[in-house]
C-alpha cells in the first residue's frame, strides 16, 4: 500500500472482498499472518486521514472486478 505515503487525506476508500476469511482476519485482535499484519497497519495510518470501509461482497455474481 504505497499510497498510505503518498499524503492521501479526507478521502472515502472502500475495500470491497469476496473472502469473508480476509475481512474476518483483518478485523481480528490477533493476527498470526505477516501479509495480513501489513495490510492492517497500512489501514490502520490510512484511517488516520481517511475514512475506511471494509464491505464483503457476493462472490461471482455480476459484480465488476470480481
Amino acid at each position: 500500500m504505497d499510497n498510505v505515503e503518498n499524503g492521501f487525506m479526507g478521502w472515502n476508500i472502500n475495500f470491497l472482498s469476496d473472502s469473508q476469511a480476509a475481512l474476518t482476519a483483518l478485523d481480528s485482535f490477533q493476527i498470526n499472518c505477516k501479509l495480513i499484519w501489513n495490510y492492517h497497519k497500512s489501514m490502520v495510518k490510512l484511517t488516520e486521514r481517511n475514512r475506511i470501509q471494509l464491505i464483503q461482497v457476493p462472490g461471482h455474481v455480476g459484480i465488476d472486478g470480481n
